[in-house]
């Protein structure tokens, strides 16, 4: 769980950095860096901010969930009473693993898209 919370951390890190650098440059939609180029540069940082922020947003999300998840089961009982409250506490964090592997099949198509293919 931990190692996760990292990565996501990591990611959100470089991605500030990469934002940050491009920024600098002037790579971001209607700068005048970009004004100087074709219309279609325009619009893939446009869709690239975009993109990478929702993503980058989902990330975030994630990380929450998984903090919560963390905090319930140090709160939980260690001898569960109820098979139905136990039960709805694997819903939950499968729900999270699923929302989790979202995340991770959206960056396999957004970063050949972005990275690969400009």
């Amino acid at each position: 769980l931990w190692i996760t919370l990292g990565l996501g951390f990591l990611s959100l890190v470089i991605r500030y950095y990469e934002w940050l650098a491009k920024i600098r440059i002037g790579l971001f939609p209607d700068s005048i860096v970009l004004q100087q180029h074709t219309p279609g540069e325009n619009a893939f940082y446009g869709i690239y901010y975009l993109t990478n922020g929702i993503h980058a947003l989902h990330i975030i999300i994630g990380m929450i969930a998984l903090f919560i998840l963390w905090a319930k089961f140090i709160r939980k009982p260690k001898e569960t009473t109820s098979e139905e409250r136990e039960n709805l506490y694997i819903l939950k964090v499968e729900n999270t693993g699923l929302f989790w592997q979202v995340i991770i099949i959206v960056w396999m198509f957004m970063f050949p898209i972005f990275y690969l293919i400009s």
